[in-house]
């Protein structure tokens, strides 16, 4: 690329929702004879390497895309599906005919997204889109109040700020128009929202923290084919949101995972720890032996809900996906609301263009209510909120039966919420000690150690102030254990980051500044 370079679309971020909105809006340059660039950039270093999820999803979301592709991802249709509430020792199963039709996931089809990303991106590829990878987006180009493009940073500097040999400056690329899809708490999609005071519906969103291991079987499978099994519960304290899962894969593997609100007020609680403490449960240990760990990984996930949502976009520039928070708390799903906010964006940039509409965010707002994407979140609008009560989980679980008749939208606090020191004091079971260095081991993750850090701690007197109160609980909470005290101090190994993020919401200084490494380093995910 020059640098400055001119296209049509830009789309930052080759996820499920980036890779979405390039296909359906070429496929409509194509139906009419129009002859337009759109270009997809990504961070990771090839396709899927930074894209995880539970990997749940309606089929319908992925024949609209292509009408052989969940076979050709091995894409695995749900046959079984249940919810479970473990207790310390035991659990009690709930069959899906129980639970709102929102939460019954038989039909649906469970799927490795980064194979998704794969063979998406082979299809953009295939039909004339570029999928450009290994390429950082830094920040935005904002002139008049509108974006015209973005801005790729400098790369190639050594840790003392000289030159690496292959130095590279910095590059403008312009675009018409840019479709932002980069993901949750990303650079470009928090950037926007600051430079233009997106403010959100109702409160500051809200995040949760998910982490995944898939595991392969030596012979067959325990756990059976097509079958999903979520759970509430152990090992969580009731006033700390989240759950568990376990989904088959491809009929040779099971992934297992656990979703952790962030809000939490314990100083020392390890969402890793209690992951750990979740796999040795007696009911699901049992599915997971003679079974080889294959991969590892973790991220956030929004979970704010529709009370967080700011506007979806700004003249110039759309936020899909995560980027804009279209998750569905209820579930804690937002693969299928990635995909239609892709095709909402390709349609009402498509609309604009042929002169149908003159505002594009409208435009955009609009086909979202058309995908049922923003009424799906507004149903589930409260769902959150209704597990902050101190009863926690034992209060919120009969009343999402009444989600729907409580009018308006509850208030949420924020994150970032001060520890107050608790120790996160063990009722039932073990503690079982993460090997965190192994996680990453699994997670792929690669970055270069002679490159200057792209975790900087803004002020280090703060750190030594919240050791004292709050004991430093970014050493617990990573997931990669990126932070740790050495000596009193606290050290930071950004080798070991695996992307999730979490530093960037929970440190209760606001701390500690993420910024995205030089293009292709972080994890390597494959099957997740």
């Amino acid at each position: 690329m020059d640098n400055e370079e001119k296209i049509d679309v830009l789309v930052t971020g080759a996820g499920p929702a980036g890779l979405s909105s390039a296909l359906r809006l070429k496929r409509h340059y194509d139906r009419e004879g129009i002859q337009k660039n759109i270009l997809v950039i990504d961070s990771a270093k090839s396709a899927g390497y930074h894209s995880l999820s539970g990997g749940l999803v309606k089929q319908g979301f992925l024949t609209a895309l292509s009408d052989n592709l969940p076979q050709s991802i091995g894409a695995e249709q749900v046959r079984h599906d249940s919810l479970a509430f473990l207790s310390p020792c035991g659990k009690t199963a709930l069959p899906a005919a129980l639970l709102p039709p929102e939460q019954r996931h038989f039909g649906d089809v469970i799927l490795s997204i980064s194979r998704l990303c794969k063979s998406l991106a082979a299809l953009c590829e295939k039909e004339g889109i570029d999928v450009l990878y290994g390429v950082t987006a830094g920040d935005l180009i904002v002139e008049r109040g509108k974006v015209h493009g973005i801005v790729i940073p400098e790369q190639g500097i050594n840790k003392d700020g000289t030159k690496k040999y292959g130095f590279k400056p910095s590059e403008k690329l312009y675009a018409d128009v840019t479709l932002i899809a980069d993901g949750s708490l990303g650079t470009l999609s928090s950037r926007l929202k600051e430079r233009f005071g997106l403010l959100p519906h109702a409160h500051q969103q809200t995040y949760s923290i998910g982490i995944k291991k898939l595991f392969r079987t030596n012979g067959p499978n325990p756990f059976g084919a097509g079958r999903v099994i979520h759970t509430l519960g152990y090992p969580l304290p009731p006033d700390v949101f989240g759950g568990g899962f376990l989904y088959s894969a491809d009929g040779k593997a099971i992934s297992a995972g656990l979703v952790v609100s962030l809000g939490w007020k314990y100083r020392d609680l390890d969402p890793q720890e209690e992951f750990e403490r979740f796999l040795r449960h007696p009911a699901i240990e049992g599915y997971l032996l003679n079974t080889e760990l294959a991969e590892a990984g973790a991220k956030t996930v929004p979970c704010g809900g529709y009370g967080a949502l700011t506007a979806p976009g700004v003249p110039g520039a759309l936020l899909l996906g995560d980027a804009a928070g279209f998750v569905n708390t209820s579930i804690i799903k937002g693969l299928h609301c990635a995909i239609a906010s892709g095709f909402a964006a390709a349609d009402s940039v498509f609309q604009v263009e042929a002169g149908y509409n003159t505002d594009i965010v409208r435009s955009y707002e609009r086909e979202l209510y058309k995908k049922g994407v923003l009424p799906e979140l507004f149903r589930a609008r409260n769902f959150r909120q209704l597990f902050t009560t101190p009863l926690g989980l034992y209060a919120g679980l009969p009343l999402t039966f009444l989600m729907r008749a409580i009018p308006g939208i509850l208030p949420m606090k924020r994150d970032a919420v001060k520890t107050r020191a608790l120790r996160r004091k063990l009722r039932f079971g073990k503690t079982h000690k993460a090997d965190k260095d192994l996680f990453v081991h699994y997670s792929g993750t690669i970055h270069d150690e002679t490159s200057i850090s792209h975790i900087n701690i803004k002020d280090a007197g703060q750190c030594i102030v919240c050791g004292i109160r709050e004991k430093n609980p970014c050493v617990s909470f990573c997931p990669g254990g990126v932070y740790s005290l050495i000596d009193g101090g606290l050290h930071v190994q950004s080798v070991n980051c695996i992307h999730d993020k979490a530093c960037k919401v929970k440190c209760p200084y606001d701390n500690i500044e993420w910024n995205e490494p030089e293009g292709g380093y972080g994890p390597s995910y494959r099957e997740m």
